[in-house]
């Protein structure tokens, strides 16, 4: 079990903490191919503190549900579960998930407050993946956003801040745009939509730091320029540029707008995903842009995947 990005309490709970909860922070977007996926939030998501134990519980009230395969809000739905240990070392908190035993663990730095007091504001810093190394990991400074606890008395909300300094270009999903591009450079023919192949939205807010992983099968490419919202390649005399449009992260959702150019053309990707937080979003309306697992806890997608696909193959 990880916790890298936030809390992670179980497997029904994955769908909302890997997508952030708490108050929002960014812009609200507008992407060109559809309009803003998610309204005003009903889902309620929050942590209690249990010092003499140690342990946080998560509490979940409100959820979108596939009844007789209608996508239906129930309110009355809550969900309490108790996997989380915490220890607090002055200007400090570490939190583990008990049936990990402490092998992986995140830890938090204080930002305001007194020390020794859990009460105030905490940034996520870094994690400890004992399975593979002793040594702490420090979030970059370059993540598209960073995680935020603020503990009162004992509740704690998360929340999370874009980062206005993040590389979105040292992201996997950057990598994956390339490699795609690469792809068809090679074969024309090939069919990347019968492949099943898609952008990730969430790809592009987890950094990779280098392009190191696209030079693994292709070394034979050179940049001519990059930034943190664009790069410019030139590969086998064709040139390729990649630009981030827009990227916002805020509440339960992730969206996207990029450009991509090669060979005289222009394709463009809007995306918007999340976990279904509203009962604007569930409604039989929506039924074709919602999935659920085990007939509950929906997701939503929208996206021009299939256009963007079929204009990335008409580039060549």
């Amino acid at each position: 079990m990880k916790l890298t990005k936030i809390f992670l309490l179980g497997a029904l709970f994955c769908v909302i903490l890997f997508t952030g909860c708490g108050e929002d922070s960014g812009t609200n977007t507008d992407l060109s191919t559809q309009g803003q996926a998610t309204k005003n939030a009903d889902m309620q998501m929050y942590y209690t503190i249990d010092r003499v134990n140690s342990t946080l519980t998560a509490h979940l009230k409100g959820v979108c549900e596939l009844v007789n395969d209608v996508p239906v809000w129930n309110s009355d739905f809550t969900m309490d579960q108790t996997a989380l240990g915490f220890t607090l070392n002055n200007d400090t908190i570490i939190i583990y998930a008990l049936e990990d035993s402490g092998d992986y663990s995140t830890y938090h730095a204080r930002v305001s407050g007194s020390p020794g007091s859990m009460e105030g504001r905490w940034k996520e810093i870094g994690f400890k993946d004992l399975s593979y190394d002793p040594e702490l990991i420090l979030i970059d400074s370059i993540e598209a956003y960073f995680i935020y606890m603020d503990i009162s008395g004992d509740t704690i909300k998360r929340s999370k801040e874009m980062n206005p300094d993040g590389d979105f270009i040292l992201t996997i999903g950057t990598s994956s745009i390339l490699e795609i591009l690469f792809q068809l450079q090679d074969n024309p023919n090939k069919n990347l939509i019968q492949e099943g192949r898609e952008v990730w939205v969430d790809g592009f807010f987890i950094t990779s730091r280098s392009m190191d992983g696209i030079h693994i099968d292709y070394d034979d490419f050179d940049i001519l320029d990059q930034n943190k919202k664009s790069i410019t390649v030139v590969r086998k005399g064709m040139q390729f540029s990649v630009q981030i449009k827009e990227v916002v992260s805020k509440s339960f959702d992730y969206s996207i707008a990029l450009q991509v150019s090669g060979n005289g053309k222009t394709c463009d990707f809007n995306a918007i995903e999340g976990a279904v937080e509203s009962t604007e979003m569930c409604n039989a309306e929506n039924a074709s842009i919602l999935s659920f697992k085990d007939n509950s806890f929906g997701e939503y997608i929208q996206s021009n995947n299939t256009e963007f696909m079929n204009c990335l193959q008409n580039m060549f």
